[in-house]
């Protein structure tokens, strides 16, 4: 199956570089199963695609207002967030919500 979004050289191989620190495949051959084995190749194929693919897409639609969106949306359910925003509730008479 193609993809709809084609990858550059240059994402594609900043993507593999950063997906996530995986061991020599010896590794998982000398404390896995075959069965397990199998099962973890087959995820980490489909993990690094789907990467790829997001990777495109984000290159694609992103724009400085989104990323200001994000960062500020991903605030939102941070502890940071709780530990500024819940004193003022109280403070402003609003403990109920707190």
């Amino acid at each position: 199956m193609t993809s709809r979004f084609q990858l550059d050289e240059d994402i594609d191989a900043a993507v593999k570089s950063t997906l996530f620190v995986k061991a020599p495949e010896s590794a998982y051959q000398a404390v896995y199963s075959p069965t397990r084995q199998l099962l973890r190749r087959i995820i980490v194929e489909e993990v690094e695609r789907e990467m790829a693919q997001l990777a495109a897409i984000q290159k694609k639609y992103r724009t400085p207002a989104l990323d200001r969106l994000f960062v500020f949306t991903g605030m939102l359910g941070n502890h940071t967030f709780f530990l500024l925003a819940l004193p003022f509730l109280h403070v402003f008479g609003l403990g109920l919500f707190a």
